[in-house]
């Protein structure tokens, strides 16, 4: 998964991409991407809460998810599942970020 700018958005997504396909502990993939991404402070808090609380409420969310595709996720490629998911738990789970900006960012990393 590349991306035209990191962002923490994009950063949680990766991560979870390659703890889905390639087995990776998220702490090590987390902490890679962002050296990697050269975040300012407040977007590395964002990243992490983001990769672990996606990380930890990932059953809710899939099912959330479940009930909205035609097919299931696990035939979805990695990357668009991982942005999928990072979006969900932002939506579902953080109140402080509006809805618009979740979608608006989901869609961006997708394209």
């Amino acid at each position: 998964m590349s991306y035209r700018t990191s962002s923490a958005r994009s950063v949680a997504a990766h991560v979870l991409m390659r703890v889905a396909k390639d087995d990776a502990f998220a702490a090590v993939a987390l902490d890679a991407e962002l050296a990697r991404a050269k975040l300012a402070p407040r977007d590395i808090a964002l990243a992490t809460e983001i990769t672990y609380g996606t990380l930890r409420s990932l059953v809710d969310i899939d099912a959330q998810l479940a009930r909205f595709l035609t097919k299931p996720a696990a035939s979805l490629d990695e990357n668009i599942r991982a942005i999928l998911r990072t979006g969900a738990y932002q939506i579902l789970y953080l109140s402080r970020i509006p809805v618009h900006s979740v979608v608006d960012e989901s869609v961006n990393l997708v394209s």
